[in-house]
């Protein structure tokens, strides 16, 4: 768990697993090993809003991550694209 700050100043809250993928079992005989945590999930306040973005890996066959928000700097960047939208935007 760790504090980060976002790129309006705000701050949220980072857990990153202190799993990786190679703890999980393997359902396969080809699982390619890989260092990549399970998942990365940022907690932030917008407003009156708690909003949570949650991250997993996606392994390759050479056992790299493809999926680039699942860094510490890729899911705080991810979090600085949100925008507010009208409250009354889900009304018909």
């Amino acid at each position: 768990e760790e504090t980060v700050t976002l790129a309006d100043g705000a701050t949220a809250t980072l857990y990153t697993s202190i799993l990786t993928v190679d703890a999980l079992p393997c359902p396969t005989a080809n699982c390619p090993q890989s260092s990549a945590v399970l998942y990365r999930r940022l907690v932030l306040q917008r407003g009156d809003t708690a909003v949570q973005i949650e991250v997993t890996p996606r392994i390759l066959d050479d056992g790299t991550d493809s999926n680039g928000f699942n860094s510490r700097d890729g899911i705080v960047s991810l979090a600085g694209a949100l925008v507010d939208v009208p409250a009354d935007i889900g009304e018909p």
